[in-house]
């Protein structure tokens, strides 16, 4: 019983490092550059941002824990774990690209390789776990919300 609380934890340190590894590049950049930048309609309030991401990434903490629990084939999940992976590990990427360097059509990129990812592992696990994609899709929607919100940005600058 122990095992599952410490397995959760880390799950929890996991996919809570982008939040964390991002937050010193967005305090710097939100005011000198985000806060003059031209939006798109629909762009919510700056405090959303920060409930949001933190409840998505509790969601994506619960999916985490659940894949590596899960009984399932041994190369699926690998290939399930790779997709969680490389957009864990993008969406880390994705603040530095966009808060720290400017790049908002690479950021772009970024998002739209996270969203292709998000898809695909939803795809996949519809077949053998259907609470792992059903868990994957607020969170996809808000990337695909997000990634409106940056090409948003890129066209109106």
């Amino acid at each position: 019983m122990k095992n599952k609380y410490i397995m959760f934890f880390v799950c929890l340190i996991i996919c809570f490092l982008p939040m964390l590894g991002g937050a010193a590049i967005r305090a710097e950049s939100l005011d000198k550059w985000y806060g003059v930048l031209a939006k798109p309609s629909f762009t919510p309030p700056g405090w959303l941002f920060g409930p949001m991401w933190t409840a998505l990434y509790l969601l994506l903490s619960v999916v985490l824990y659940k894949l590596v629990r899960a009984d399932m084939e041994h190369s699926l999940r690998r290939v399930l774990m790779t997709y969680f992976g490389w957009q864990l590990f993008l969406n880390f990427l994705w603040t530095p690209v966009f808060f720290g360097f400017h790049a908002v059509f690479l950021a772009l990129c970024v998002i739209a390789v996270m969203i292709a990812l998000c898809i695909d592992f939803i795809r996949q696990a519809w077949q053998v776990k259907r609470v792992l994609a059903y868990l994957m899709i607020p969170y996809t929607a808000w990337l695909c919300y997000a990634g409106y919100l940056n090409c948003g940005i890129y066209i109106l600058n």
